[in-house]
């Protein structure tokens, strides 16, 4: 298991913490959850081709505005539609994502890290949004349940950044 996969692996486990930790969720909450942990795993295990990634980015996104929808706007349900929305732009920046080396995509006009000598900013962008985002929502709201959410989004982030680099 390389290191990337390790760190795609912590992001799984952030993405199954609040199913285990919460009590009571969402339908929504919890189908959104299950489908970032099964994403994680399967980039962990199968290396599945470009367009795949692409597809799951736009389920991920569909997922984000039908969160959007609900009308219970809680904290952990913001933090939800955050880490949607971050994963579904991070996976459509890097059409590369993963270890996987297929190119049936057309290049986007963006450098990956292996061909350029710096980082992609695309992707690094997304992955600080993405922390200050949920740094916001965190401390926006009081509750004795902000640290485990929070924590789940961090992981999410760390197991995401090595699509980024």
């Amino acid at each position: 298991m390389s290191a990337a996969d390790a760190l795609m692996s912590v992001g799984a486990v952030g993405a199954i913490l609040p199913l285990v930790t919460q009590r009571a969720m969402a339908r929504s909450m919890t189908i959104a959850h299950c489908s970032m942990a099964v994403l994680m795993v399967v980039m962990v295990v199968t290396h599945v081709p470009q367009w795949m990634y692409a597809i799951a980015a736009l389920g991920l996104l569909s997922q984000a505005f039908q969160m959007v929808g609900c009308t219970a706007a809680g904290r952990a349900r913001r933090l939800c539609t955050v880490d949607l929305t971050a994963m579904g732009a991070l996976l459509l920046a890097m059409p590369s994502s993963g270890t996987s080396a297929v190119s049936s995509l057309p290049s986007l006009g963006h450098q990956h890290a292996a061909n350029s000598a710096g980082l992609p900013w695309g992707p690094v962008t997304v992955l600080v949004c993405w922390l200050a985002a949920t740094i916001l929502v965190s401390i926006s709201d009081c509750g004795p349940s902000r640290r485990r959410v929070a924590i789940s989004s961090v992981l999410m982030i760390i197991g995401m950044t090595p699509m980024a680099v």
